[in-house]
């Protein structure tokens, strides 16, 4: 260490604890969000405080809202982040496959990548049950950022199926929808109870992805003409 260096270690010494609040190296985004966005699913949107967020993270919540500004900007950007990520993988799917793939082949990819995106999100599944259950301006803020989109480009896959005569003519996009979110959500996030009924614990990415495929051929043979 030179003369210099030292005699500035000297005027700053480093504290012990927690790292002053405008490292920004202490506390990734991105760790900051998921963090936010389980404990956001765990106690709700009026259970939860900044405060109890920061000693989880074991940072000073001033920091939070230094970098957010409220619970609520928060909460937004813990849900834009999750959401975004879901909804991202089943897009990179879909632009894999070759020109010209069946309404079929494009929902079986975009299904089996959403299920993998959310499995590796239990603490969204959990959010949309507690968010989806009640009328709020937080449930329309979902909406308004992702099931409109979102639910919309589904739905356009749904009816291209039924427009070659793939899919049934029958079927409502708003209950397959559901039905995978909530349906092949739970089979994938809530292994405690999934344990109790016998369903193979996963281990591993491949038992995860056999469970996500299972989950999207028992949908795909019920919409089939």
């Amino acid at each position: 260490m030179s003369a210099a260096a030292a005699a500035k270690a000297r005027r700053n010494p480093r504290r012990r604890g927690r790292p002053c609040a405008g490292t920004s190296d202490v506390v990734h985004r991105v760790k900051v969000l998921e963090a936010a966005l389980e404990v956001f699913a765990d106690l709700g949107f009026e259970g939860t405080s900044v405060l109890q967020l920061g000693r989880q993270l074991g940072v000073s919540h001033s920091l939070l809202h230094a970098r957010f500004g409220s619970k609520r900007a928060l909460w937004e950007a813990a849900v834009d982040h999750c959401l975004e990520r879901v909804r991202a993988q089943p897009h990179e799917a879909g632009h894999e496959l070759e020109h010209g793939a069946t309404p079929t082949e494009r929902f079986r990819t975009a299904t089996n990548a959403f299920l993998v995106a959310l499995a590796g999100t239990p603490s969204l599944l959990k959010l949309m049950n507690y968010e989806g259950a009640r009328r709020s301006d937080r449930l329309d803020y979902i909406a308004d950022k992702f099931l409109d989109s979102g639910f919309g480009e589904f739905r356009r896959s749904l009816e291209a199926g039924v427009a070659t005569g793939e899919f049934r003519r029958d079927i409502s996009p708003a209950t397959v929808f559901l039905l995978l979110c909530h349906g092949g959500g739970a089979y994938l996030c809530l292994r405690p109870l999934g344990s109790h009924l016998g369903l193979r614990s996963r281990r591993s990415e491949e038992t995860l992805r056999a469970q996500a495929k299972e989950m999207t051929e028992l949908v795909l043979r019920a919409i089939l003409a």
